[in-house]
């Protein structure tokens, strides 16, 4: 899929929309054709500094646009679905975040994209010092000619394609859906840490009920005899937002033992 198209302009692309038989003479790029691109420039430069500059910087955009989309999905998709053991998730979100750590290379991405955006007026100026012969083009060009795009001795003319827009709106839902599973695990493990801690403090208390130092029932326990009881409202504090909270919309009512 073309994420962004060149049309050549000036005597340079008329010739070659002569030869084609094309009206434009342009050439549309994905994104590995932009790092197969720059990895044969890397080759025709010739100097060690140009071809290992140019190979991490196609490295990092495949990473970065490919790889690193497509591990996070992966890694998001067996939190969410695949039945394991909590250690096992803890593992897959530092993963995760990892892997979200990567996805801020997006905006080296846009800032590669702003600089091929600039291109043409680059390629413009650098033919016009070369070529010469400006007031020859605007003559041809005011006579008719030539057309006015081609009245020049050669331009480039960067456009953007569908794939630019496809890949931010992937970047964007890929971030709702990463934000969406970290919420939950995270509100799972605080859920099984607060279960862990009240099965605890239930099993010590039946430890004292049962070693006969305490001749009450559970139901008559008042937390103040206990040593270790807290006065938890001396230490309240407002609750983050959980996931419950935020994506309401993804809960259901179960209606188990409410029928009788």
């Amino acid at each position: 899929m073309a994420v962004v198209k060149f049309e050549f302009t000036g005597l340079f692309g008329l010739a070659g929309a002569l030869t084609s038989g094309e009206e434009e003479y342009a050439t549309r790029f994905s994104i590995f054709d932009l790092i197969t691109l720059m990895r044969h420039h890397a080759k025709i430069i010739g100097t060690a500094r140009a071809g290992f500059g140019l190979f991490i910087l196609s490295t990092l955009v495949l990473f970065s646009t490919m790889i690193v989309g497509m591990g996070l999905i992966g890694t998001l998709g067996c939190i969410w679905f695949a039945p394991m053991k909590d250690e096992r998730k803890k593992r897959l979100r530092s993963i995760v975040e990892i892997l979200e750590a990567w996805n801020y290379m997006d905006v080296f991405i846009a800032s590669v994209f702003m600089i091929i955006s600039q291109i043409g007026e680059m390629a413009g100026n650098l033919a016009s010092d070369i070529c010469g012969g400006e007031q020859l083009f605007a003559a041809l060009g005011h006579f008719g000619v030539l057309s006015e795009r081609h009245a020049r001795c050669y331009n480039v003319v960067p456009s953007f394609q569908s794939g630019v827009f496809i890949l931010m709106l992937y970047s964007c839902m890929l971030k709702l859906l990463s934000n969406t599973v970290v919420s939950a695990l995270a509100q799972y493990m605080d859920d099984v840490n607060l279960l862990s801690k009240n099965e605890k403090a239930l099993n010590a208390i039946n430890m004292n009920l049962n070693d006969g130092n305490r001749k009450k029932s559970i139901h008559d326990y008042n937390a103040s005899d206990d040593e270790s009881y807290v006065d938890v409202s001396k230490k309240m504090f407002a609750k983050e937002v959980r996931f419950t909270d935020k994506f309401m919309w993804l809960l259901t009512v179960s209606r188990v033992g409410l029928e009788k």
